[in-house]
């Protein structure tokens, strides 16, 4: 997390608004950058071995995106600029 927007936060975006424009409903935003690593932490604490190629912890991942979405009161609409929410750019 080195204040640069990646080109998958990007492609996600692009993404989530041809989402809403085919679905015709809201779509949101979610800031997961620290999941993977909470999963794995949360992975091993439970007796998970360290190979997480073999031991994916991406279900563990989505659980913990849902549960921080759900938990939010903010939504972030698909088509805010990743540079204003993430304050990058300004003055």
């Amino acid at each position: 997390m080195d204040s640069t927007i990646s080109d998958m936060a990007r492609r996600a975006r692009k993404f989530a608004n041809r989402l809403k424009e085919r679905s015709k409903l809201p779509c949101y935003l979610m800031d997961e950058r620290l999941t993977s690593d909470e999963a794995k932490r949360i992975s091993v604490s439970r007796g998970g071995s360290n190979n997480f190629k073999q031991n994916s912890v991406d279900g563990i991942a989505a659980q913990l995106i849902l549960e921080d979405w759900l938990a939010s009161e903010t939504r972030i609409p698909s088509e805010t600029r990743l540079e204003d929410l993430y304050g990058i750019g300004r003055n």
